[in-house]
């Protein structure tokens, strides 16, 4: 066997289970009236709750108060709209009580004759990112005050 055949090497294999429950980033599927019915071990790890704990809950009560309010009068509705969105910041409250700010993307999947089965959101955890966002507005109302006074 030649070691410039990347043909005969042998690559590894994904156990997809494996891939679905471990991944970089949070799954849920929920049920059309927003129902939690399945949740990767990545999700349920960040929030500090049994994956059985989190199975029949409603998605929005996963969430803070202001991403309830927000999730419900707006990204609800574009969903159903559009079937789908993608990078929207909500914050999930932990078991502990702790803020998670994430990042989400939802589809909706539908049956053949287009009626809404359920809907898949893969969530990602933006913690460094919203303190690096707040790093640089107070660094902007920084510098803009010491623009003022120049």
């Amino acid at each position: 066997m030649s070691d410039n055949n990347p043909i005969e090497k042998s690559s590894p294999t994904e156990d997809l289970e494996d891939l679905y429950e471990n991944a970089p980033c949070g799954y849920l599927s929920i049920e059309p009236n927003g129902r939690v019915f399945k949740v990767n071990l990545t999700f349920s790890t960040w929030l500090g709750f049994p994956r059985e704990e989190l199975v029949g809950k409603q998605f929005h009560d996963l969430l803070n108060i202001a991403g309830r309010i927000f999730f419900e009068t707006h990204f609800a509705p574009l969903l159903r709209m559009q079937g789908f969105f993608n990078e929207v910041a909500l914050d999930f409250v932990t078991k502990q009580g702790v803020r998670l700010p994430v990042l989400v993307n939802a589809t909706e999947k539908r049956d053949a004759e287009g009626g809404h089965v359920f809907t898949r959101l893969t969530i990602f955890n933006a913690t460094d990112r919203r303190r690096y966002e707040r790093e640089l507005l107070t660094a902007k109302g920084a510098a803009e005050e010491s623009q003022k006074e120049l």
